[in-house]
């Protein structure tokens, strides 16, 4: 699902007119990118995030398909960002040099020097926009919760040189050790607290591979194609793969047999059903990232979505 677009603005969005003027002025980029005049933004629905983020998504339409969608980001009356996403049946529309453009107009140098002078958040019992619940709410992006075979379930490690380790469940088994308790913070609001995990901390996964020189980014991989990225020294300093919860093996519905869990990130960022960790030297986003949520995704810094105000230079507040 590439990125087709990403807009900056400093506009103020009060009310719903707004929002959809900002998606009228996004539909035009798109049309001029792509050079398709068939094309409208129909609204399709709003979403309360953490509270205090509105989400307004709108359908591309092209004739009677939809081809994509637009996504604008709003924050107390902020505009916070505006992505264009083409669906596999509008890459048509894009015009050849258009497959630069999937990872956005702004560039990564950018989005980091943003981010990175985020203050931290005062210290509190639970993270800006979060609400404690007893259990779980289970999602899925790729649809039913997929079942996999304990003993035939691989984990494929590649380094930022091409050179890999392939592991199986046993193996990590005999490395997992208990990571304590550790708070769970979903991206929509809800955080699951002192949950004790087994696993095993990426970093010692990290020392199987041949080479990290040049490593940045951390890019995983689904059984069934769900992706994520995090930056690596958030990797190396919290994440794990994670095999067990509470004294049992870790659920299905919760990435059963394996997942990664950083308790610095939201959820999102923790690919369920994990089959493949590759580290890049560049970024890519993978599939939240590329419908307008944040690059790092750190819950301390309320760092929800990509932030592309020019006026703020954080999400903290």
């Amino acid at each position: 699902m590439p990125v087709a677009f990403e807009c900056s603005s400093t506009d103020k969005l009060a009310s719903l007119d707004d929002v959809k003027g900002e998606a009228t002025a996004g539909l035009r980029k798109v049309i001029e990118l792509t050079g398709s005049v068939d094309l409208n933004a129909i609204y399709s629905g709003h979403e309360l995030i953490g509270r205090s983020y509105d989400l307004y998504v709108f359908k591309l339409i092209s004739g009677a398909s939809e081809v994509g969608q637009l996504r604008v980001v709003v924050r107390k009356s902020l505009f916070i960002n505006l992505t264009g996403v083409l669906f596999t049946n509008g890459l048509a529309l894009m015009p050849p040099e258009g497959e630069l453009l999937k990872r956005g107009e702004v560039k990564e140098g950018e989005v980091l020097s943003q981010v990175m002078t985020s203050k931290e958040c005062t210290a509190a019992e639970l993270p800006p926009g979060q609400v404690a619940i007893p259990k779980f709410v289970i999602y899925s992006a790729e649809g039913e919760i997929p079942r996999i075979e304990r003993g035939s379930w691989k984990l494929v490690l590649v380094g930022p040189d091409g050179s890999s380790v392939e592991l199986g469940l046993a193996d990590i088994m005999s490395e997992a050790r208990d990571l304590g308790p550790e708070d769970f913070h979903c991206v929509t609001g809800w955080s699951v607290k002192g949950r004790r995990y087994l696993g095993v901390p990426l970093r010692d996964l990290f020392r199987k591979l041949d080479s990290l020189e040049g490593a940045k980014w951390v890019y995983s991989w689904s059984h069934s194609g769900y992706t994520s990225v995090m930056p690596i020294d958030v990797a190396v300093e919290s994440a794990a793969l994670v095999v067990g919860m509470d004294g049992k093996a870790l659920p299905d519905e919760n990435g059963g047999p394996a997942r990664i869990f950083s308790p610095l990130l939201y959820g999102w960022k923790g690919t369920k059903w994990v089959s493949m960790i590759e580290l890049l030297r560049d970024y890519e986003d993978g599939y939240w990232e590329a419908l307008a949520y944040h690059e790092r995704g750190l819950v301390s810094h309320n760092e929800r979505f990509k932030l592309r105000n020019p006026s703020l230079v954080d999400l903290c507040w």
